[in-house]
């Protein structure tokens, strides 16, 4: 990648992250419907793909602008042992216990059928019966914005 393509992308990942910051902000203040708007910038960071050329490609700007980007693990036994994961690894752990889709699932689907992008009214496709989606992408948010941030030196 050039630099001046790089420094678009870097730009982008700062208004990503103010956005993402924003949108915790006004959750916590009761603002729960914004809990969309950050799972947007968490699929624009983290696991947004096109359909080029007969086949998906991955366009998320963290792996393309910080190849070697790390968050904590999320299983609470690997999470105290302060286990960091490579994006694609976080990305495929298990969203919360008792759910049957992964992180980029989870994501993915509050961003393509709850709202954040795209609203599909079709209860079966959506976040599951007994998931809280607003405070799932809360705590994934919180542990994101910290290690965005020192990667981002904002």
């Amino acid at each position: 990648m050039d630099e001046k393509s790089k420094k678009v992308l870097k730009q982008y990942t700062v208004d990503a992250a103010s956005i993402l910051k924003q949108s915790i902000l006004l959750v916590e203040s009761g603002e729960a419907s914004f809990y969309r708007v950050a799972a947007a910038q968490l699929r624009i960071l983290l696991c947004d793909t096109t359909f080029r050329h007969n086949r998906t490609e991955d366009i998320a700007v963290l792996p393309i602008l910080f190849p070697e980007f790390e968050l904590p693990a999320l299983a609470s036994t690997r999470a105290e042992s302060g286990l960091m994961l490579p994006i694609v690894e976080w990305l495929d752990q298990p969203a919360a216990p008792g759910l049957d889709l992964n992180v980029r699932q989870m994501i993915r689907r509050i961003c393509d059928v709850d709202g954040g992008a795209h609203i599909d009214p079709k209860p079966l496709k959506g976040v599951p019966p007994g998931s809280d989606p607003a405070r799932w992408i809360l705590e994934i948010s919180r542990i994101l914005l910290p290690e965005l941030e020192k990667a981002l030196g904002i």
